[in-house]
């Protein structure tokens, strides 16, 4: 019967890239340590561009025409508050009055007094003819006659006179109606061109600050381009870089590996080593089923009815090469004296099975 003593296994395994890969590698690094250990290169040039020339321009007009227009409105304000075109009250008619009013109405009085006269004469020759000359009719008759010339003379000033008044009146209302229908058309004048010197100073605004702004969208992109010129040297190195990793990242090449492993003590039974679970001490704390991944099952482990896995940890790249070891559920429900909780998780004693494999061996 072999010898219940296990033995000590150390086992060290190399994984081997081709020499090409190994010395694109080194190139990639050593290239990288080149560009990282430049010196720093900034950009000197103007970030900003300028205001430009057409909106400097635009900011000045709109200063220098700012509150114009306003003073002509307040001006305009000012003048209707103090205009006054008159009344009739308060106008001296006299100046409207016709200078020949009164030398008309002389005219007029004295040609009816003719007209009395010739009709006192008509009465005295009457009279006379009746034989009533110097009597009380004839008397009565040149009563009548000097009264009825009398009234007429009157109401003829008196409507010479008025019509001379209606008509100073009315030339009084047309000069007063004049000057309002002046003050209030200079009025209008002045508020037009108020409006239009507003509008058009907008207008002459919003001409320069687009061009301004096309100016300055021009400046900016020769800005942009030297700066991208400058940075292009950098970023060619840098693209230079990424291209050698891509490519060597994409291109397909093998691996080998190396064993070397070395046994110590012991008797010549069973070599659990030989098994793959010399990495059983590698794997502690690391045995949960849902940490392992391309899981492929080898065989047995001896003396043992556990299955024995090839497999990858979930965290580790697809190029690790695969290790060897049990499921912690399988150990758990077929040896579980040999299963722990650490912090919830399922940790296995590879010594104690490794020990139970050797006596059984």
């Amino acid at each position: 019967m072999a010898s219940k003593q296990p033995a000590h296994t150390t086992q060290t395994t190399e994984v081997k890239l081709p020499a090409w890969v190994d010395a694109a590698s080194k190139e990639n690094y050593d290239y990288a340590k080149q560009l990282g250990s430049a010196a720093f290169n900034p950009y000197k040039g103007d970030r900003v561009a300028d205001t430009s020339p057409l909106m400097k321009q635009a900011y000045d007009l709109i200063s220098k025409n700012s509150g114009k227009a306003a003073g002509i409105f307040e001006g305009m304000a000012t003048d209707a508050s103090n205009f006054d075109p008159g009344t009739i009250a308060g106008t001296d008619l006299s100046q409207y009055m016709n200078p020949y009013t009164s030398e008309v109405i002389d005219k007029s009085l004295a040609d009816m007094d003719k007209t009395r006269a010739q009709a006192l004469m008509s009465n005295a020759s009457a009279a006379q003819k009746a034989g009533a000359f110097g009597g009380s009719r004839h008397g009565i008759v040149d009563a009548v006659t000097n009264a009825e010339s009398a009234e007429a003379a009157g109401l003829l000033s008196s409507q010479l006179r008025s019509g001379a008044y209606d008509k100073a009146v009315a030339s009084a209302q047309q000069d007063i109606a004049n000057r309002t229908n002046t003050f209030t058309s200079k009025q209008g004048a002045m508020g037009n061109a108020a409006t239009g010197m507003q509008e058009s100073s907008l207008k002459d605004f919003a001409g320069l600050m687009q061009g301004g702004m096309q100016q300055q969208a021009q400046s900016q992109a020769e800005i942009d381009s030297a700066r991208e010129i400058h940075d292009e040297k950098r970023n060619f190195d840098l693209e230079n870089l990424n291209l050698r990793l891509s490519a060597l990242g994409m291109s397909p090449y093998g691996k080998s590996e190396a064993t070397d492993k070395k046994t110590s003590g012991g008797s010549s039974g069973t070599d659990i080593g030989q098994l793959g679970l010399g990495v059983f001490s590698l794997l502690l704390g690391l045995s949960e089923d849902d940490t392992k991944t391309d899981k492929e099952k080898v065989g047995k482990v001896p003396g043992t009815d556990l299955d024995m896995w090839a497999f990858r940890y979930k965290k580790d790249p697809k190029t690790y090469p695969k290790v060897v070891g049990v499921m912690a559920s399988d150990v758990e429900e077929k040896m579980p004296e040999f299963v722990h909780k650490v912090e919830g998780k399922r940790v296995i004693d590879y010594g104690g099975i490794m020990a139970k494999a050797g006596k059984a061996a």
